[in-house]
């Protein structure tokens, strides 16, 4: 269900956002030069990638470690004074 609500409220931003800067990267294929090129394609291709990634594998890695019971770091112990 948190995972669920994540996706309704941070996905779009999160994708809205990536694309706009695989196409910010991507507009440097349109150099001569061509380490700008190879720049721009890989940058692109890398953001594409990690985009992907995050809205399938990673919510499916937080689904199995909740099965397995990996507890979360976020909560710290009360540190004694």
């Amino acid at each position: 269900e948190a995972i669920a609500n994540v996706f309704k409220s941070k996905a779009p931003a999160l994708f809205f956002t990536t694309i706009t800067l695989v196409f910010g990267f991507a507009s440097f294929t349109l150099a001569t030069f061509q380490p700008n090129l190879k720049f721009g394609l890989l940058s692109a291709f890398v953001l594409a990638t990690a985009l992907v990634v995050d809205l399938t594998l990673l919510p499916a890695l937080l689904l199995i470690g909740k099965r397995v019971g990996v507890k979360s770091t976020d909560q710290e112990k009360p540190h004694a004074a």
